[in-house]
């Protein structure tokens, strides 16, 4: 929500740098003990690790759905490309009956709904749900005309019905049938990603309320059995929201906060007396919460340079400078050595201080635990021949895609940091997917979404109402909602710094801005008649 902040007097921002109390208006957004602005933690999430976590909802939310219409939706964000399981109830048999699956396999349709008589509706998803997105799923089944829906967002993604003959009942209650979410019905495949707002009716939705769901607009609650919204943070209980108190039990899984967007606006700068504007500048720097090493495409681009023990590209392009290229879907996106041991170095383009880094898996379930690394070693040098030993991991363990923040034991400043791996999980090769470094001391393993930066700039009337419509200006050019000539008097200019919601880990934040707006006169002079700056974000 937002909050007003203190407003200080004109005079006082003028020709000065901006406090944390000089902001007129912010929304979810914090500054750390440096005064660097940060986006908040909004909701948690459910973080399932595709091996051995799920989520499992009482049998009487399963009953309520059986020989019933019923409708399942979930939020989910995938990790990983291997087979894993959405949903899965059965009651089991060699061949399967009463059964529901909600899955991604090779083998087997996508969505497949069994019958009392072991009969199928089966159909797969149009295309595969892309990694590292949130998706809503939502399944929907009519017990009277037997016709089985399946949505993706707000989009019909595919259906199926029952033949004339075939039955509808589907009898999902009894000893033997566990409805879990994150888990298969053969207790083979597991979910790996992401899951919120798990909610469970016993009644068909319409395409309407699933547009509605997806849109974050509210749903009519009849028939709604459980309502998983999983933002209770901590513990192994999911609290049910939908008032019938059927609390769900959760099995593993890590309680993740995913951030929302933000925006910080400032005190307005008064223009008053200018009657003729001569010029006007906005500039700004930004700053990155985000790695302190580009998103590298080959050894030494787009800067820097990486350079590594051995290489194995045999069964894949695992070069050594994909360690550094942000992603870590498979094995080939990360780095691979020809050895259980070996070490892959980034040199940077100046000397810098490391206080944090990230050391993530690949997200092969098959292989990467084993190839992980194990025990290492973080060493900097100035040289490229002296190095001293900055922090040492041993023991360490990875699942597929798993990614871990360690603080720097003694930083220093250096101009090449070395990640030198003596052991992996298992005694196979080395695979690394991907290794960040940071240079702010705080936490951030548990901020999934940071956002990115949008300047805006308004001009109004009056110093108490937030503007209600902005310009996006360009760095280092004149301010757009000034134009050589005005006559300013009793305006005032407004800068908003928006950080918007984005599917990035870290993205770049702003440093600091100034604006300046003068008279011909002024400019002659060599002075400047109105200033703001500011440094705290």
């Amino acid at each position: 929500m937002a909050t007003k902040t203190h407003k200080e007097p004109t005079d006082l921002v003028n020709q000065d740098w901006l406090g944390a109390d000089q902001y007129y208006d912010a929304q979810n957004v914090e500054a750390d003990s440096d005064n660097h602005l940060r986006v908040e933690g909004g909701e948690y999430y459910l973080s399932l690790d595709g091996v051995d976590d799920f989520l499992r909802p009482t049998n009487n939310v399963r009953d309520a759905i059986s020989l019933s219409d019923f409708s399942i939706s979930l939020l989910v964000r995938r990790n990983v490309l291997e087979e894993h399981c959405y949903v899965g109830m059965r009651k089991g048999g060699t061949t399967p009956y009463d059964s529901l699956m909600v899955r991604h396999n090779d083998q087997y349709s996508d969505i497949a709904l069994f019958n009392t008589n072991g009969s199928q509706i089966g159909f797969n998803m149009s295309s595969e749900l892309p990694l590292d997105e949130w998706k809503l799923l939502t399944i929907t089944y009519s017990y009277s005309n037997g016709e089985l829906k399946f949505y993706i967002d707000d989009s019909l993604d595919n259906s199926g019905s029952w033949e004339s003959t075939q039955s509808h009942d589907i009898n999902f209650s009894g000893s033997g049938t566990p409805f879990d979410i994150g888990r298969d019905s053969n207790f083979t495949r597991y979910f790996d990603g992401g899951l919120n707002k798990v909610r469970v009716y016993s009644r068909v939705l319409s395409a309407q309320e699933v547009s509605d769901l997806y849109n974050n607009i509210s749903v009519s609650n009849t028939n709604l059995e459980a309502y998983y919204a999983l933002n209770d943070g901590g513990g192994n209980t999911a609290s049910d929201s939908s008032g019938n108190n059927e609390d769900a039990t959760i099995y593993g899984g890590i309680w993740q906060i995913w951030s929302s967007e933000g925006y910080r606006i400032t005190n307005p700068l008064s223009l008053d007396d200018i009657k003729s504007v001569e010029s006007s500048e906005i500039i700004w720097s930004e700053a990155s919460f985000g790695s302190l090493v580009p998103i590298m495409t080959d050894y030494t681009q787009p800067e820097g340079e990486v350079t590594y023990s051995t290489e194995d590209t045999e069964w894949g392009p695992r070069y050594a400078w994909k360690a550094f290229n942000r992603s870590a879907s498979t094995l080939d996106d990360g780095w691979q050595a020809a050895s259980t041991t070996g070490w892959v170095q980034y040199k940077f383009v100046s000397q810098v201080k490391v206080l944090r880094y990230t050391v993530q898996a690949t997200g092969s379930s098959t292989h990467s635990p084993g190839r992980a690394p194990k025990d290492w070693t973080l060493e900097g040098s100035n040289d490229g021949t002296n190095y001293d030993t900055l922090d040492t991991q041993s023991g360490e363990s990875f699942g597929a895609y798993d990614k871990k923040i360690y603080t720097v034991s003694t930083p220093g400043i250096y101009q090449y940091y070395r990640f030198n791996v003596t052991a992996t999980g298992d005694g196979s090769d080395l695979n690394v997917g991907n290794i960040q470094y940071y240079s702010y001391d705080d936490d951030y393993s548990s901020f999934e979404l940071f956002g990115n930066l949008t300047i805006y700039t308004a001009v109004t009337n009056n110093n108490t109402d937030l503007p209600s419509s902005w310009q996006e200006p360009t760095n280092g050019n004149s301010i757009p909602n000034i134009s050589v000539g005005d006559d300013l008097t009793g305006k005032y200019l407004w800068v908003n710094s928006d950080l918007k919601k984005e599917d990035a880990d870290y993205g770049p934040l702003l440093e600091w801005f100034e604006v300046q707006v003068s008279t011909a006169e002024e400019v002659a002079a060599m002075t400047a008649s109105r200033r703001m700056r500011s440094r705290i974000f």
